[in-house]
């Protein structure tokens, strides 16, 4: 059989050599070149970016924070003219509860035992926090929220606290 050189018609593949293969380092020099001024400016300014971005990214866990609350009671405290600190009076008329929130015993965050400045000078004693009323919690009745308080000490001002 004589050797007859077969013909392709055009568009099809031919048989050629296999390619070697190319490390992506000498790839990436081939066409991208070396790394000059151009390469460090455009690292230096993504890396910038992705800072600023960070800051973005980790906001909401501040700015949005929901601190501990519960019924406001600086009226009482002010009214009542008892030497009780502020411990204290929360420690009396602010009732407490278990919640799945918080496991451990928490104070109420929208109820206050209804109480009035005799009922609060008739049960005062002197205590640690001071001369401030002790009593049977479980028997006064509760009302519901007009104002909050926040405890201050984690966050002192979010948007949670200021709306």
């Amino acid at each position: 059989m004589p050797d007859v050189e077969q013909e392709f018609p055009e568009g099809l593949p031919q048989e050629t050599e296999p390619e070697q293969e190319v490390e992506f380092g000498e790839f990436l020099q081939q066409h991208v070149g070396e790394c000059h001024r151009y390469q460090w400016l455009l690292t230096i300014n993504m890396a910038i970016e992705d800072m600023v971005d960070c800051f973005y990214a980790m906001a909401p866990v501040f700015i949005a924070g929901s601190p501990d609350h519960w019924r406001d009671f600086s009226n009482i405290m002010t009214s009542s003219g008892l030497n009780c600190t502020y411990e204290g009076m929360k420690d009396s008329i602010i009732p407490r509860e278990h919640t799945k929130k918080h496991p451990h015993i928490n104070y109420n965050e929208c109820k206050m035992y209804n109480v009035t400045n005799s009922t609060l000078w008739d049960t005062a004693q002197e205590t640690a926090n001071g001369y401030c009323p002790v009593f049977d919690n479980m028997t006064l009745p509760t009302m519901d929220c007009d104002r909050m308080m926040y405890d201050n000490s984690l966050y002192t001002s979010t948007v949670v606290t200021e709306v």
